[in-house]
């Protein structure tokens, strides 16, 4: 299952004169402004101008006289956006969205129009930059708004039929050139470090969505005086930081450019993973963001796993990013990264018939020496229960013995498992709370290779016992399990009812829906009679009926 996606540029604008980093259209700004935008699908300190603060001085744990507030005779504040009575608290409080569609950290409008956010600083500033952040799903996370500023004790009238009567025109900024979803941050500077001296801010925001009379989610609004020590806005050419997705079926060959964190998904009919091209698993979904990751349902195991590489006098690597070789072929999907004279490259699959998925790590060495590495595997376990299964969520309980982490639900401990590690024994390992961390020692000979075969394995009534019995009777039957996978995979999607015209793409479209049934297929016996279809990943993963069928 893939999703083919934009394209995501940064650009900046200085002085009305752009430095063009991938493509956009200018925006001029008044003389000595600089407007610095950036989108990112991972996380926030990603973006090129730094994640949020809850440090910076109009931030409520740094300035009490900081009041973010509404204009009336524009926009209101959505029900849910937090306002109370004229305040808009959740744009200074310093607190993030946990997810891409989070209405408790989130501010937003009901509006198909302008809306107005006024800002008292308390006191006349000498302002040095100002960062707006928003994080949204889709439509509702690009910024437009053009920002005013007044200095002097009274504040002026907010809702003024011409602002530029009483307020001056810092900067126009517009963030939808790069594309919808995903986190964006702008920020304004001053080209010599000042902005000016300035106690009231407002924003005229246009609605982003005037159809759906809703206007952006904006998470937070930093402020920072002249005289603190900043970190440099980072220029970031996404365009050189692209990767590769690609679907390889049959005689299907599809490829596009990767240019985010775009969903993925990984079945067999006891257990699937949900997560992204470029490595990682983003949030997504009910119950706070958490149906992504690895389900073995009716619970889940993983929020997710990870590696990077470390060698000595060079950093570490991180195993995720978006220049990533994607290939799905529906049986298995492989990421695969080149750096420093390494290819590595991680094939993962779901055996068919098994709650367990197997993450194949090949390690290539490039150069004509042996090198010594550590592979550090890290997992983020997080057992619980289905969306609206009534069933028990504890506390989780993590452990190492004999080189394999164990995990259980601490009001399921005698039922719920997971075991996980790879066929080697781990040179060390570390566990805090939810986190297990395993570091593997491995020689690669001059132009050698060699593969670590990593497996995680859930287990729903038997407890560890059955959990690390599974591992210990699957875990050297990879390559037969993908081989038998591929083949079950190749007779049912490439065999029996078949569609052929004269149009490549459609007999292409065809193929994979029958490949979208096939992935759809659970079998969770005891936990339902027999086995179904689930209607939707990753939010509607279960069997699900209604008055056209049965």
């Amino acid at each position: 299952m893939m999703n083919f996606s934009a394209l995501t540029p940064l650009y900046i604008t200085t002085c009305g004169v752009m430095t063009l980093l991938v493509s956009a259209t200018l925006q001029a700004q008044p003389a000595d402004v600089v407007v610095s935008i950036d989108r990112t699908t991972l996380g926030w300190p990603d973006l090129g101008i730094g994640a949020p603060s809850a440090t910076d001085d109009a931030d409520q744990s740094q300035n009490q006289r900081a009041v973010f507030g509404y204009v009336t005779g524009y926009g209101k504040p959505h029900v849910e956006a937090g306002a109370r009575d004229f305040a808009l608290p959740r744009l200074n409080d310093g607190k993030l969205p946990r997810n891409d569609d989070d209405n408790a950290n989130n501010t937003w409008f009901e509006t198909a129009k302008n809306s107005h956010i006024l800002v008292d600083l308390g006191e006349s500033t000498n302002i040095a930059r100002i960062n707006v952040y928003s994080w949204h799903s889709g439509a509702l996370s690009p910024q437009r708004y053009t920002l005013w500023a007044a200095a002097g004790e009274t504040q002026p009238n907010g809702a003024s039929a011409n602002l530029a009567n009483d307020w001056q025109e810092i900067a126009k900024v517009n963030t939808f050139s790069l594309g919808e979803g995903g986190k964006h941050g702008s920020s304004i500077n001053g080209k010599d470090g000042v902005l000016g001296q300035y106690r009231y801010l407002l924003f005229d925001l246009p609605a982003n969505r005037p159809d759906w009379s809703r206007s952006g989610f904006l998470s937070e609004i930093d402020v920072y005086k002249v005289g603190r020590p900043l970190d440099r806005v980072r220029a970031i050419d996404r365009d050189t930081q692209s990767g590769r997705q690609t679907l390889k079926f049959g005689d299907i060959h599809l490829t596009k450019p990767l240019k985010e964190a775009i969903p993925y998904l990984l079945s067999g009919q006891k257990l699937y993973a949900y997560g992204s091209m470029n490595g990682t698993f983003p949030r997504v979904g009910r119950l706070d963001g958490d149906q992504g990751g690895l389900w073995c349902h009716p619970i889940k195991l993983l929020d997710s796993f990870e590696y990077a590489i470390q060698e000595e006098v060079q950093n570490d690597w991180p195993l995720q990013s978006p220049a990533t070789q994607f290939v799905h072929e529906f049986a298995s999907c492989t990421f695969t990264r080149s750096h420093n004279n390494l290819t590595i490259s991680r094939r993962d699959f779901v055996p068919e018939n098994e709650p367990a998925l197997f993450s194949l790590l090949t390690l290539r060495n490039n150069s004509e020496n042996a090198r010594q590495l550590k592979v550090r595997l890290k997992a983020s376990v997080n057992i619980r229960p289905s969306y609206e299964s009534r069933l028990p969520n504890g506390a989780d309980v993590v452990s190492y013995q004999d080189g394999l982490v164990s995990a259980s639900d601490s009001e399921a401990a005698g039922k719920w498992r997971l075991v996980f590690g790879c066929h080697q024994t781990p040179e060390k390992h570390h566990i805090d709370n939810n986190e297990a961390i395993l570091t593997y020692a491995v020689t690669l000979p001059a132009k050698g290779e060699t593969t670590l075969h990593a497996l995680i394995a859930g287990e729903h009534t038997g407890g560890v016992d059955r959990a690390r019995d599974r591992f210990a009777s699957i875990h050297g039957q990879a390559v037969e399990m993908l081989g038998h996978k591929q083949k079950i995979y190749a007779d049912r999607i490439l065999g029996g009812v078949k569609f052929d015209c004269s149009d490549k793409a459609i007999n292409d479209a065809f193929t994979c829906a029958k490949a979208n049934v096939m992935m759809s297929e659970m079998d969770l016996q005891p936990h339902y009679p027999a086995p179904f279809l689930a209607a939707g990943f990753p939010i509607y993963t279960w069997l699900f009926g209604c008055d056209s069928l049965y």
